[in-house]
């Protein structure tokens, strides 16, 4: 089956494409609840880098290092990356090596170990990587600081599973199409790092369901001044009328999402 795949960069330039076969870096793929899924979106690094450094660019990117919790999702994502190496979200607790925890809190209950794994550790490793290769499975790998033997690392596996505006569609998503302003590119929704709600249309000056010209021509006779004689012109309330508000109202242009 086709899958709808979505280009992610840092720079969160998309486009769209369609495959049939293993994924490749740096796209992000969702599994659709009409799949059998959880409408989560995955993604690959292209970089290659140790587990704290992976973790770190997963948040970076609006998401966190995946989170496997059975075996319809490690199939899921088998299919996308067949045999290659990813640092998925799970590690030792920090506080009892014996526990393996999931970074985003995920109840830690199925399991895909590699045959003879996870193996004993002195001193203990704090992280392990999912190996997709003919035997598949988990193998927890010690990070040290000193001697690291994981250098130069793998991939990435990130998920983004984040709604924050609490609207039951992930947010990664709505940030891709639009229906929710990103206007600086991390993935996550504006409305949701700043106090503005997220069902206001950003850049809607005027309050018509439609971000236009007469928004911009309200917006640039505000210019430099904190917005309280236009309403809705600060569009990030940060303030100051400046080219943040500008950047919005030009992505948000045209109808309102309804």
């Amino acid at each position: 089956m086709q899958k709808l795949v979505h280009m992610f960069r840092s720079t969160a330039m998309f486009s769209v494409m369609a495959i049939s076969s293993t994924a490749l870096a740096d796209e992000a793929i969702q599994w659709r609840v009409e799949d059998g899924g959880n409408n989560h979106w995955y993604g690959a690094s292209q970089e290659r880098r140790r587990w704290p450094e992976a973790e770190a660019l997963a948040r970076s990117r609006g998401g966190q290092l995946a989170s496997m919790t059975s075996a319809a999702e490690v199939q899921f994502i088998r299919g996308l990356y067949g045999e290659t190496s990813l640092w998925i979200g799970a590690r030792r607790h920090p506080d009892n090596p014996n526990v393996f925890i999931w970074v985003d809190g995920s109840t830690w209950g199925y399991q895909f170990w590699r045959p003879l794994e996870p193996s004993g550790c002195n001193p203990c490793g704090q992280s392990f990587y999912v190996l997709q290769d003919a035997v598949a499975g988990w193998d927890d790998t010690g990070y040290f600081i000193n001697g690291d033997p994981n250098i130069p690392g793998f991939m990435a596996l990130i998920e983004w599973s984040a709604d924050c505006n609490s609207d039951g569609i992930v947010d990664f998503g709505q940030c891709l199409d639009g229906t929710l302003v990103d206007a600086n590119h991390n993935n996550v929704p504006d409305c949701c790092e700043a106090p503005v709600p997220c069902d206001r249309c950003l850049g809607d000056v005027t309050g018509d369901g439609m971000v236009n010209g007469a928004d911009l021509g309200l917006l640039l006779s505000a210019w430099g001044t904190d917005g309280t004689q236009q309403s809705d012109t600060d569009c990030n309330l940060d303030g100051i009328v400046d080219g943040a508000d500008l950047g919005i109202v030009l992505t948000a242009w045209g109808l309102c999402p309804q």
